[in-house]
C-alpha cells in the first residue's frame, strides 16, 4: 500500500518527501483507527496518532508507567490510572509495538523470544529453533492451502535460522539488543509475520470443528483467507488462542478497557486471559509461561512482567475477572467548604466529588 502511495500521489501531486511521509501516516492511521472503538478513545481524549504511530516497529522496553500520559487528559483517566497501577503488581515495563495490523503476531514473537532470552538453560533455548519450529512445520504443512506449502516450507527455514540467530548469543543487555535490531528488520521480520499467520491458519483449518463456530457470516476458509493470512489484518481472541496452541505456548493477555461498574466509573473488573497449551491444566504439567501481552481495543503491546515465577501470573484461573478499586481521589487540602466555610473537605473515592466531613453540614 505505501509503494502505492508513493507512485500515484507523488505523480499526481509531485509532493515532497516530507509531504508524502505525512500522507503514507494519515492513510495508515486512517487504516488502523477503524478497529479502535470510538468510546473508548473518547474516553482516554487521545489522538489515533498517540495510540498507533511509533517509529519503529517496536519501541525500547519502558516503564509501565508510562502508559499513564496515554489517559490522563482522557474523561475516564481515574479509571485507567486505577486499571494501570492494579497491573504495575505484575508487570515493571513493556515495549510498545507498532499498530500496523500485525500487532498481535509482531508482540507475541518478540514477547516469546525474550522469555527465551531470559532463561538460564540454554538449552530451552537451543530446543526451540531445532526442534519447536520444524515439529510446528510439520505439523501444520497440510493446513496450509496447497499452493502455498512451498512458501511455508520456506517461510520455516528462514524462522529456524533467524531464530538460531538471536537465541544462540545468549540473554542479558545484548540479548535483547539483539532482539530489538531483529524485529526492527523490516524485510526479515516480515517473513516471520506471514510464517506465523500461516501457522495460525493451518492450525484452525485443521480444527475446524473448534473455529468455525466462532466464525459468523462466512466460512472458516474464507476468513483465513481474508482474515488470518493477509498481511495488516488485526487478530481476534480465535486467532490468539489457535497460534498458542499451534506453537505450544502459555500466552497471557491482559485486557485494559474502558469497562466499569454501574455505581462508579472510577474503578471497575479487570480481565485477563490465558491462551495455548494446557491453559487450564494443573501447574506441575503446563508449559512456562511464554509471553505476556496487553490488548487495548484494537492492538498489542508487550508487558514484561516482574517476576516471571510469580504465583499471580501464574495462576491461569485466579480472581478473573477481579474488582480493580479506585485510588484515592484528590482535592485542594486548603479547599473550603462552600456550605459552612470550613476546611474540611475530602473526595468521595467513588465519584471524585467533595463532599464536607463536618457532621451536620449540608454537603456532607
Amino acid at each position: 500500500m505505501a509503494d502505492q502511495l508513493r507512485d500515484d500521489v507523488r505523480a499526481a501531486l509531485a509532493m515532497s518527501d516530507a509531504e508524502l511521509a505525512e500522507a503514507q501516516q494519515a492513510q495508515q492511521l486512517a487504516e488502523a483507527s477503524t478497529s479502535l472503538d470510538a468510546d473508548t478513545l473518547a474516553a482516554l481524549a487521545i489522538s489515533e496518532t498517540d495510540v498507533w504511530h511509533h517509529t519503529v516497529d517496536v519501541a525500547d522496553a519502558n516503564s509501565l508507567q508510562e502508559l499513564a500520559t496515554d489517559y490522563k487528559s482522557g474523561a475516564r483517566a481515574d479509571l485507567f490510572m486505577a486499571k494501570l497501577n492494579d497491573l504495575r503488581r505484575l508487570y515493571e515495563r513493556m515495549h510498545r509495538v507498532r499498530g500496523d495490523g500485525n500487532c498481535f503476531y509482531r508482540a507475541l514473537w518478540v514477547g516469546w523470544m525474550q522469555r527465551l532470552l531470559s532463561l538460564p538453560d540454554a538449552r530451552a533455548r537451543e530446543a526451540v529453533w531445532r526442534t519447536r519450529v520444524p515439529d510446528v512445520c510439520a505439523a501444520c504443512r497440510k493446513g496450509v492451502p496447497a499452493w502455498r506449502r512451498a512458501e511455508f516450507d520456506e517461510l520455516g527455514k528462514h524462522c529456524v535460522r533467524a531464530t538460531r540467530a538471536l537465541l544462540e548469543g545468549g540473554g542479558g543487555a545484548d540479548g535483547e539488543r539483539r532482539l530489538l535490531e531483529a524485529a526492527r528488520d523490516a524485510e526479515a521480520s516480515a517473513r516471520l509475520l506471514q510464517w506465523l499467520r500461516l501457522v495460525t491458519s493451518a492450525h484452525m483449518r485443521q480444527r475446524r470443528e473448534q473455529y468455525a463456530p466462532h466464525i459468523e457470516g462466512r466460512s472458516l476458509d474464507d476468513f483465513c483467507d481474508s482474515e488470518v493470512e493477509a498481511m495488516g489484518v488485526e487478530a481476534d481472541e480465535p486467532q490468539v488462542q489457535a497460534l498458542a496452541s499451534a506453537l505450544g505456548l502459555r500466552v497471557r493477555v491482559e485486557y485494559l478497557n474502558a469497562q466499569s461498574v454501574p455505581w462508579s466509573e472510577r474503578c471497575g473488573p479487570h480481565r485477563h486471559v490465558v491462551c495455548g497449551a494446557a491453559a487450564a491444566g494443573k501447574a506441575k504439567s503446563r508449559p512456562l509461561l511464554a509471553a505476556c501481552l496487553l490488548f487495548r481495543p484494537g492492538h498489542y503491546d508487550v508487558l514484561l512482567p516482574t517476576d516471571w515465577n510469580a504465583a499471580a501470573l501464574d495462576d491461569d484461573a485466579a480472581d478473573n475477572p477481579r474488582f480493580v478499586a479506585p485510588l484515592p481521589a484528590q482535592l485542594d487540602a486548603a479547599a473550603i467548604c462552600p456550605a459552612c466555610a470550613e476546611q474540611r473537605l475530602v473526595a468521595c473515592e467513588l465519584c471524585a466529588a467533595a463532599v464536607c466531613a463536618r457532621p451536620g453540614c449540608a454537603r456532607r
